[in-house]
């Protein structure tokens, strides 16, 4: 999974922002399978959403200071669910 997010974020163009909902979309989207063995895996509660999307955003947050920043203000967009709430934005760097 940290390639396929590595990848996605490479095709960023640099000093574009871009919040976790965007990179959990195209996880979704472009990688539907790997994303899906991706959450069979990470069922650690009822919640299996809400926790392998956690563990897609510290996978975004361990490219801080090589491919990304994180910055101090947050997004609002809409998350896999469709309600719109607050998550990490970045820079591409």
């Amino acid at each position: 999974m940290r390639q396929i997010i590595e990848t996605i974020i490479m095709g960023i163009k640099r000093g574009n922002m871009f919040d976790s909902h965007y990179v959990i979309d195209k996880v979704i989207r472009d990688f539907s399978d790997d994303y899906l063995r991706f959450a069979a895996a990470n069922i650690a509660s009822g919640k299996v959403t809400e926790y392998a999307h956690s563990e897609l955003a510290k996978i975004i947050s361990s490219f801080e200071r090589t491919l990304v920043e994180q910055q101090a203000s947050k997004s609002i967009s809409f998350n896999i669910r469709g309600n719109s709430s607050e998550c990490s934005l970045w820079r591409r760097i």
